[in-house]
């Protein structure tokens, strides 16, 4: 003999009560899950927005699944952006912490940087406006 159900089983016999019991199983995460994707939804939102990008992604989507796949493209590419340049703040931090360590190879990096800007300014000066490197239009006749 098998006892009672009792009252939050039903009875063994119902056909439709192993459905009934994984749905009920079922809504619980799915409503977790449904809260989780509107609060990740609304914090790339703001995400978006405080880099002012928010116009990236329409608030008038005709479906939610528009709306929703604009949204994760443009997040998307905004932290493809970021992580690009984490990577180059990154490279830009060790490339000062190499010069820190040996001022010699920064000093001549620098006064070979000074050198081309030097090269440039003269070469464009003279060729563009007829000037010399030091900025005199020569007189001419003189």
């Amino acid at each position: 003999d098998e006892p009672p159900p009792s009252g939050d089983e039903e009875a063994p016999s119902d056909p439709l009560s192993q459905p009934r019991r994984l749905q009920r199983d079922g809504d619980a995460p799915a409503s977790q899950w449904s809260r989780t994707l509107s609060a990740t939804e609304a914090d790339c939102r703001g995400l978006l927005r405080f880099f002012g990008l928010d116009a990236q992604v329409p608030s008038d989507a005709r479906t939610s699944r528009e709306s929703s796949d604009a949204l994760a493209l443009a997040v998307s590419q905004l932290l493809e952006a970021l992580s690009a340049f984490c990577g180059q703040v990154g490279d830009a931090w060790l490339d000062l912490e190499k010069h820190r360590n040996n001022p010699a190879d920064a000093n001549m990096a620098a006064s070979k940087s000074r050198r081309r800007l030097s090269s440039r300014r003269s070469t464009t000066a003279s060729s563009s406006d007829g000037m010399t490197p030091d900025g005199v239009r020569p007189v001419l006749g003189q």
